[in-house]
């Protein structure tokens, strides 16, 4: 039997021996082998109707509400990444090569790094629920999303499809069901279990499930290492000796090439199988889709390294499992048991409690014959979840129904589903008892690193991945892939094969992953690479008609700074136009200010003061804060000057004026009116408390302004006076109205929720939207308050928010396309018209779409809130600095933008400035 078999068919062949071992003591132990089961399966099964319960909405159904910290979602990977196959084929590929059974366990673990230092950290800031929601952000979203659900669902139900059949012939075999409708219902048994686990609890049911299924493998692992251990006074030198002496092949059983490379062909398939593995776990849906049940980024780089912690313990303790049983138990007893050895496990487990006649050799095999099962059923939940998962979210809401289902038509959906799959799995599984399921595992793993992890990786890394190229990368791998296999000795051509009787392979390998891989890697960029500008337009201010990219900025940009590239020195001087001449293709009359990710600003947010009549705790202390003196602010023709060479110079779209609080700003009438003025017109809006909107709204609007956004946390007066350390809320009111009136429309209203104060008025504050016509949303607090004093868990999240809107109203998302560079994410209330919206900057950050750059009221340029470096143009233009030198200073700083905020740094220092003298 090859490598492929011996790991793939470890749960199918378990079940052979272990049926064997429990007929010798079935009339005597069998009772206790069912109460463990039955244990088992009761304690799963309540804790996924306590999780159902807590399952409100699809964030809960997905990812859990994104509730769980790093250890408990790397424990929770662990339990879907240690699968019953992987755990008996390392011992029994042990026990029987000695070395070269051991490299598996270096296979499986080493695989790790894959996920820890590419996958795990900008996955979880790029998508949402699914691997399309990281290609839907960049690219057209029916097609990619269409691909991603079909190559996540083929994964899944192969994948799937080997576990039903080695749990249902586990189960049958342990209960010495003897009859075919008895190992039938068995299997539909084991299927009924899998869609409850998945349909009731979501991910929460399906999390606790993993967890606890990870304790168990564990604990049972440590107690077989122990027991073994101890019989060799816990001394490996004499334990390997002892493995060596019994194996009969001495010395060379300790040394590689005992069973690998006795042929080239075998050591090239070996060679395909590492990479397949290595490569593939990165790439697995049922393992992406845990990076998404966490709050931050951080936490899923930490719930990698709890991962690799556990799974490296345990494969660790495979030395003592596979060399445990080589010393203790003849080689030809082994064989006799399963030619490839995969009962090497319960063997030596019967062996060390006593041996076949014993009751403490019967527990002990019982003991891991239930954590076998165990693990069986959390592989199991995982890939069900993924798979209903990506047919609801990608197929069903966005393909189908165009992102216009309601959140709880989105969940239905995902419960249908996974009934759907389940049944799907349940008939093949039935079919497939008797197959052999090498092929589906491999096959499993083959497309995985064939067709998901290079698209994952293009899209993640580089800026002029495609549409066209990720259905190349995902169509290409996965055709490759299927077709090879099919044409390899896995289905015809050898006895071991699915279908000995035939032969038509002409394929010699029985993993493909050595051809498809590239093939699939290839296709991104031969097909992939964006041909042209596109969006391109002309230069304006004079620049002479040059044509420079001015593509969407959420379909551009790389969201984590593991993705950049360092750009040449020559593309640099062209976008920046450095040089006295400004001859670069982008130099001194380029309409375009763009970083190194292919972002471009085209918003301009423009400070005005850094006084503010409010003291709001989240901004500000109660007293004390010290404000710029009068002659380091930018005066009204200085503002008028940076803005005019933003517009006309650097391609600026829309300005908002912010402060501080910008309506203590004496000229801000003026000002406007002089924006207004300007050719091409930008939009215009502006950022403020409402305090003396009253009386300024209607000039505003006379002057050019287009609408304004107001800050409103609260509905009642005396938490308002909590929060700002005023008493204006009527004020704020009187003002909102005012506006409205004037024609600032649509009025917006920001709020800030805060733990203890007004954190229970969401669905109060979204009523009073909806009924004055003014549209509202939710910021998170973000780390930019004067007194330093922000906490991460002391804030209130999007998913708190979206939870508790949640319990008075329906909720359905906007298309992610319409969303564009705006940070808000947008709910339809009740189906619509009103939406509701929801700024994510701590949780879920949007920084692969900001298209900002921002201006302090005393010039300085800073190109994200959280920046802790600063571009000085007060002091060109007070040196009389022409506007091509002024904009090039501009360009410079854009270009050295960086690629995130970097909240969820562990080295991340919060700016030194607060948002009151940044701007909002």
């Amino acid at each position: 039997m090859t490598p492929t078999e011996r790991i793939t068919t470890g749960a199918r062949q378990l079940a052979d021996g272990a049926g064997q071992l429990a007929a010798s003591d079935a009339g005597e132990h069998r009772t206790l082998i069912i109460t463990l089961f039955a244990v088992f399966v009761a304690a799963t099964l309540g804790i996924t109707v306590w999780a159902g319960r807590q399952t409100r909405g699809a964030e809960d159904f997905y990812a859990g509400g994104r509730q769980f910290s790093g250890f408990q979602n790397g424990l929770a990977i662990s339990g879907d990444y240690m699968s019953a196959a992987s755990f008996l084929g390392i011992a029994g590929a042990i026990a029987l090569f000695g070395y070269d059974g051991f490299l598996y366990s270096i296979g499986f673990l080493v695989a790790w790094l894959v996920a820890l230092l590419l996958v795990a950290e900008p996955l979880r800031n790029s998508g949402r629920f699914t691997m399309g929601d990281v290609l839907a952000y960049r690219m057209r979203q029916r097609p990619v999303r269409t691909a991603a659900g079909v190559s996540t669902i083929i994964v899944s139900i192969f994948y799937l499809l080997a576990q039903m059949a080695g749990a249902g012939a586990l189960v049958t075999l342990l209960l010495g069901i003897t009859s075919e409708a008895g190992k039938i219902l068995v299997v539909v048994l084991v299927g009924i279990v899998m869609i409850l686990y998945v349909s009731i609890g979501g991910m929460k049911g399906t999390t606790w499930v993993q967890m606890v299924k990870a304790v168990l493998l564990i604990a049972g692992t440590l107690l077989i290492t122990f027991l073994v251990m101890l019989k060799f006074d816990f001394n490996i030198s004499t334990l390997l000796g002892r493995a060596a002496e019994q194996s009969g092949k001495g010395a060379a059983f300790l040394e590689p090439g005992l069973k690998y490379g006795a042929t080239a062909t075998s050591k090239i398939d070996f060679i395909s199988l590492g990479i397949a593995l290595v490569l593939g776990t990165a790439g697995l849906p049922h393992i992406l889709i845990r990076f998404y049940t966490v709050p931050t980024a951080k936490a899923a780089r930490k719930s990698v390294n709890w991962a690799i912690g556990i799974i490296g313990v345990f494969y660790l303790m495979t030395i003592a499992l596979g060399f445990g049983a080589a010393a203790l138990i003849d080689p030809a007893t082994i064989k006799a048991s399963n030619k490839a050895g995969n009962t090497a496990a319960p063997l030596l487990a019967q062996e060390i409690g006593g041996g076949a006649d014993s009751t403490g050799g019967a527990i002990l095999l019982a003991v891991i014959s239930a954590v076998a099962f165990a693990t069986i059923l959390a592989v199991v939940a995982g890939l069900t979840l993924a798979s209903s998962s990506s047919f609801a979210h990608d197929l069903y809401v966005n393909v189908f129904r165009k992102g216009r289902a309601t959140e709880k038509e989105e969940v239905a959906a995902a419960r249908w589903a996974t009934v759907g799959i389940g049944a799907i799995a349940i008939v093949l599984g039935v079919f497939a008892r008797g197959l052999n399921v090498a092929g589906l595992v491999a096959l499993a793993f083959a497309v995985a690193a064939s067709a998901n992890l290079p698209t994952i990786l293009y899209s993640l890394f580089w800026k002029r991945f495609t549409t066209r190229g990720a259905l190349w990368s995902i169509y290409g791998g996965l055709a490759s892939s299927v077709l090879l296999v099919l044409f390899s000795p896995v289905v015809s051509g050898k006895e071991t094969s699915m279908f000995p009787g035939a032969d038509f392979h002409f394929f010699p390998l029985e993993n493909p992953g050595l051809i498809s891989i590239p093939l699939g890697g290839q296709g991104g960029p031969l097909r992939g690479r964006a041909r042209g500008p596109p969006g391109a337009r002309p230069a304006g201010g004079g620049g002479g008609g040059v044509s420079v990219p001015r593509p969407p900025p959420a379909r551009l940009v790389i969201s984590h700074p593991c993705s950049l590239s360092v750009p040449s020195r020559r593309l640099e001087n062209e976008l920046i136009g450095l040089g006295h001449g400004g001859s670069g293709a982008l130099g001194q009359g380029a309409a375009v200010l763009i970083d190194t990710y292919g972002r471009v600003a085209t918003d301009l947010r423009v400070s005005l003061t850094d006084r503010c009549n409010l003291r709001c705790t989240y901004c500000m202390p109660e007293e004390g804060l010290q404000w710029l003196a009068k002659p380091d602010l930018l005066t009204d023709d200085e503002i008028v000057r940076l803005i005019r060479i933003a517009v006309t110079d650097l391609g600026i779209e829309e300005v908002r004026f912010t402060g501080g609080e910008p309506l203590l700003r004496p000229g801000l009438v003026g000002i406007v009116e002089r924006v207004a003025a300007l050719e091409p017109r930008p939009q215009m809006s502006l950022t403020t408390n409402g305090i003396g909107l009253e009386r300024t709204a209607a000039a505003l609007r006379a002057a050019g302004l287009d609408r304004v956004n107001v800050s409103l946390d609260t509905l009642r007066p005396d938490v308002f006076r909590a929060l700002t350390r005023r008493k204006r809320h009527e004020d704020v009111l009187r003002g909102l109205e005012a506006a409205r009136t004037a024609g600032l429309t649509p009025v917006k209203v920001n709020s800030v929720l805060m733990p203890g104060l007004n954190d229970d008025e969401a669905p109060d504050l979204l009523a009073w939207a909806i009924a004055h016509d003014y549209e509202l949303r939710f910021i998170e607090q973000m780390p930019l308050d004067a007194q330093h004093g922000w906490k991460r868990e002391g804030m209130i999240t999007a998913g708190d928010i979206l939870a508790s809107l949640r319990t008075r109203f329906t909720l359905t998302p906007e298309d992610q396309e319409e969303r564009g560079s705006a940070p808000a994410e947008r709910w339809l209330v009740d189906g619509g018209p009103h939406r509701v919206g929801v700024i994510a900057s701590v949780t879920r950050p949007f920084c692969r779409a900001c298209d900002r750059t921002r201006l302090t009221a005393d010039g300085q340029v800073r190109t994200c809130l959280f920046a802790t470096e600063e571009t000085d143009l007060r002091a060109a233009l007070r040196s009389t600095a022409p506007d091509a030198e002024i904009a090039r200073l501009w360009k410079q700083a854009m270009w050295g933008k960086k690629a995130g905020s970097g909240l969820d740094d562990p080295a991340f220092l919060q700016p030194e400035r607060p948002m009151s003298a940044i701007g909002g």
